[in-house]
């Protein structure tokens, strides 16, 4: 999904004078402070660049493609999808919004996922969302194995496959989303209400590590020769 962007006047931390910054955020609530994160000072003017919808021209290549593109999409969304498509060394969804590569098997449908990511903590949360009423899908067609569910952020129709999905979730991270998972659910791939135990989050020692302890016990040294330096001054007779 194309991340909406945003043209944002404010006033120069610096000089003080108006300026502007053009800012790409899928929270608009989010504007003032990745503004002022930028040295932009309020009040500010916020306005919302127009997206180009899809274009027919693009509707009718990615039907001869063969590709399902919902009429919502923007035309930078159609027009990444169909190069992508048009790629036959890569698969558009092994790649998230980031450019990070994404492991998945040749196989197609579900069997593609490795087993291991189902276990991460982020997809068991999504596994467990998955299993509310509100995510059910609103079509499901068995037999092409896809359905469509309805985007409760922005009231667009998603369409879903085993393989990918519409939404920003899948678009940002590659990986199935909570709509994936209730299809898996829906066409038995899957049991949503005999998950295992949550994963436990574990924590990794930042790769400095080392270093950070080496200036902790310098630190240390340091603040103990202060003390020691205090406490064996002389002590004054003067009285007040």
């Amino acid at each position: 999904m194309e991340v909406p962007r945003y043209k944002v006047i404010g006033k120069n931390s610096v000089t003080n004078r108006k300026k502007t910054l053009h800012i790409a955020t899928f929270d608009k609530n989010a504007i003032p402070v990745l503004a002022e994160a930028q040295g932009l000072l309020p009040p500010y003017e916020i306005e919302a660049f127009p997206m180009e919808r899809i274009t027919i021209r693009q509707l009718e290549y990615a039907a001869r493609l063969g590709v399902p593109i919902p009429l919502e999409a923007s035309k930078v969304e159609a027009s990444s999808w169909l190069t992508a498509e048009e790629n036959e060394d890569i698969d558009w969804f092994q790649f998230n919004s980031r450019g990070e590569s994404i492991h998945r098997t040749p196989e197609s449908g579900w069997a593609g996922w490795p087993k291991t990511l189902h276990a991460e903590r982020p997809q068991w949360n999504r596994q467990n969302v998955a299993k509310n009423e509100r995510n059910k899908p609103i079509e499901l067609e068995i037999d092409c194995m896809a359905a469509t569910f309805k985007d409760i952020s922005c009231e667009n129709q998603l369409a879903t496959t085993l393989e990918r999905c519409y939404c920003v979730n899948f678009y940002q991270n590659a990986k199935p989303c909570k709509h994936m998972y209730r299809l898996a659910h829906e066409l038995g791939k899957i049991d949503l209400y005999n998950l295992p135990e949550a994963p436990v989050v574990t924590r990794s020692a930042p790769a400095n590590s080392e270093q950070t302890k080496d200036n902790h016990s310098i630190l240390a040294g340091l603040f103990g020769a202060f003390l020691e330096g205090f406490f064996s001054k002389p002590k004054s007779n003067k009285r007040r």
